[in-house]
């Protein structure tokens, strides 16, 4: 963790040992990232706490904010709600964590606390998904939050743009059958698709 600037984890692991990975990150002056999949994931108000940044799709915002924050949203509305209740959404789920909200062929939807905006220059907005050909969404959460990783591990843009390079990735990795073998390959210079 000594080397890390990225910790990335998910929840198809041992609640505790993400914990203590998140934990061992931050100590080491890493960014932490959850990505609360699957939607039936064990989350706990001490994961919530330890991510700096959370990535949920609208299946599994839904269902911690139904955990979480005792609110009611169907997945296939989250997309529709207005950007100021996704955002106060966000707000009361996260506390002090970036959020953002992968949304599919709608996008992303990324909601910060007031008070630290990453750079970015609005506290909510969305980014536009890139059109692609879908044949296969297999691994498609996959690929964002690796290549959400990457871009804020490399630190060569501002959050809003990791965040398009994400979804850029990750709209790609839709156009090919299967899991791993359908993500693109980045040039050397690991950054621009």
């Amino acid at each position: 963790f000594a080397q890390a600037g990225v910790v990335l984890a998910q929840m198809e692991v041992n609640a505790e040992a993400v914990l203590a990975a998140l934990h061992a990150g931050r100590a080491s002056g890493a960014l932490t990232v959850l990505n609360p999949a699957p939607a039936n994931a064990p989350t706990t108000p001490a994961l919530l706490a330890a991510a700096d940044v959370l990535t949920p799709n609208e299946t599994e915002f839904a269902a911690m904010l139904a955990r979480h924050c005792a609110l009611t949203v169907a997945p296939d509305d989250v997309a529709g709600l207005p950007d100021a209740a996704l955002h106060a959404h966000c707000r009361a789920l996260a506390g002090q964590a970036s959020v953002v909200v992968t949304l599919g062929a709608q996008g992303a939807f990324v909601s910060h606390p007031d008070a630290a905006t990453r750079g970015d220059a609005a506290a909510y907005y969305r980014v536009a998904a890139t059109a692609v050909q879908v044949l296969d969404t297999t691994g498609a959460g996959d690929a964002f939050n690796g290549a959400l990783a990457l871009q804020l591990a490399l630190a060569r843009s501002n959050f809003a743009d990791a965040v398009a390079f994400a979804n850029r990735y990750a709209g790609l990795s839709t156009e090919h059958a299967g899991g791993a073998a359908s993500m693109p390959r980045l040039p050397r210079s690991a950054g621009q698709a």
